[in-house]
């Protein structure tokens, strides 16, 4: 009985590296990848003017929680600083 289990599992094991293998034919002739809107082969965008805005405005949002962090950041060193300065007298 094992023997059957074992034989089954190694045919799926194979028909899944044939899948994986004919996915790759693309990446193997040297077409780049390519995603939905532009990605890494190119910079023709397929999202509707909406979906591209909503990128655009989810970006600027992330820019500046990430510019917000760093002047807390170097706000709350700078403030560190001069509160441990003024402990020291």
């Amino acid at each position: 009985m094992q023997g059957g289990m074992f034989s089954t599992a190694l045919v799926a094991v194979g028909a899944f590296g044939l899948l994986f293998a004919a996915m790759a034919v693309g990446l193997l002739r040297g077409k780049a990848l390519k995603g939905s809107c532009g990605g890494v082969a190119g910079s023709a965008c397929l999202c509707s003017d909406g979906q591209q805005q909503a990128c655009e405005l989810k970006q600027k949002i992330k820019e500046a929680a990430e510019r917000a962090a760093a002047e807390r950041a170097a706000t709350g060193a700078a403030g560190a600083d001069s509160s441990s300065a003024g402990t020291a007298s």
